[in-house]
């Protein structure tokens, strides 16, 4: 028994190499949490980024880098969903969030991928190594980064948690972006009623090199 217990140890320690050489995403894990949309917007966007600088609408020369503000959208519960996942690579071992992704419960998770949806790709980006998902009424108008009180406090907080991500005054979700600041490839799916009802965001797609399984 020691022999066949020793060649599985020595197995596990080759396979673990083997996937250490070739950047194997190891292992993934999902965290679901319920938020509220109440005003029919919401916003997709670093929280350190000011709301005042964008109108209604989208503005290509200001708001195509800094995320999506105003976004018209299904009210009611949403589901917000953070996949965390853990990487081999370069020697190392290391787990981050690597996806966000929030969508309409009424509507359900085929809200992301039914082909007779119109879905919205862009590039989100991340000074701040958050990005959220927001109630537009929750969302400040002016409000700069405050690392004392309000609502960008209330944004660390939950991404310098454990988890690294949290639910923002029961109508937003905010995550760590996995792999820090840049850009990052995003996903706005609308409904029948040219509504939002689903957002995923790829942390882990900067990074090139990843297998992923």
């Amino acid at each position: 028994m020691t022999t066949n217990t020793n060649e599985n140890e020595n197995l596990s320690a080759i396979r673990s190499l083997y996937r250490l050489s070739k950047g194997k995403v190891l292992d993934s894990s999902y965290y679901c949490k319920n938020f509220l949309v109440t005003s029919g917007y919401i916003h997709i966007t670093d929280p350190c980024y000011k709301h005042d600088l964008i109108d209604k609408g989208h503005r290509e020369d200001l708001d195509g880098w800094i995320g999506r503000f105003d976004i018209p959208a299904e009210t009611g519960a949403w589901v917000g969903r953070v996949t965390a996942k853990t990487y081999a690579r370069d020697g190392y071992i290391t787990t981050r969030n690597a996806e966000l992704v929030a969508f309409n419960m009424v509507r359900g998770p085929n809200a992301l991928f039914h082909d007779r949806h119109v879905r919205h790709e862009f590039f989100n980006g991340v000074d701040s190594g958050q990005m959220g998902i927001f109630d537009s009424s929750i969302f400040p108008r002016t409000e700069t980064r405050n690392y004392e009180n309000g609502f960008y406090h209330d944004c660390c907080r939950r991404t310098q948690s454990d988890d690294g991500f949290g639910i923002i005054r029961d109508q937003g979700i905010v995550t760590r972006s996995g792999w820090g600041d840049g850009n990052y490839r995003s996903i706005l799916t609308f409904g029948p009623t040219n509504l939002a009802i689903g957002v995923r965001i790829f942390f882990d797609l900067k990074i090139e090199g990843l297998d992923e399984e």
